[in-house]
């Protein structure tokens, strides 16, 4: 049986298959299906309110047997404080059953997992920032990844 890491773990936990408590099932097939769509109307209807292109961000749709949902992120300056709480109210939507994992080179560790009460950046605690707002301003001057 695969490893797996349960509720709100350690930075460096958070690379491990995920599920939200030791008693939660292992979700079906189905059971990602409807949480992506779900995440996907509201990315859609979060996109359409801002400035952002309909395509600076989008899930994946890669399921590896736990319930994380990978958000592809094409444009950095989409990464504010206020979109990590609306992703975390989207979250708190589902029940706290599932997490958003958001890869990317430019970030602190390499990513960024937002629960539905905790963000956490992976990589090494011994500096962890204080605040998104430490880190973001930073990187948000970039417009786009030209590897997507």
């Amino acid at each position: 049986m695969a490893r797996y890491v349960f509720g709100t773990p350690s930075a460096k936990e958070s690379a491990l298959l995920w599920l939200p408590a030791k008693d939660s099932s292992v979700p079906t097939g189905d059971e990602f299906e409807d949480a992506c769509e779900f995440l996907e109307k509201k990315l859609r209807t979060y996109l359409r309110s801002t400035k952002l292109r309909r395509d600076a961000c989008y899930l994946r749709g890669d399921f590896w047997g736990d319930r994380t949902q990978y958000l592809e992120v094409d444009e950095l300056r989409a990464l504010t404080p206020s979109f990590f709480q609306t992703v975390s109210d989207w979250l708190k939507e589902l029940e706290g059953q599932w997490r958003v994992a958001i890869p990317h080179e430019l970030l602190p560790g390499g990513a960024i997992i937002v629960y539905d009460r905790v963000v956490r950046f992976l990589g090494d605690n011994a500096n962890p920032p204080v605040s998104l707002a430490e880190v973001l301003p930073q990187h948000a001057k970039s417009t786009s990844r030209s590897d997507c």
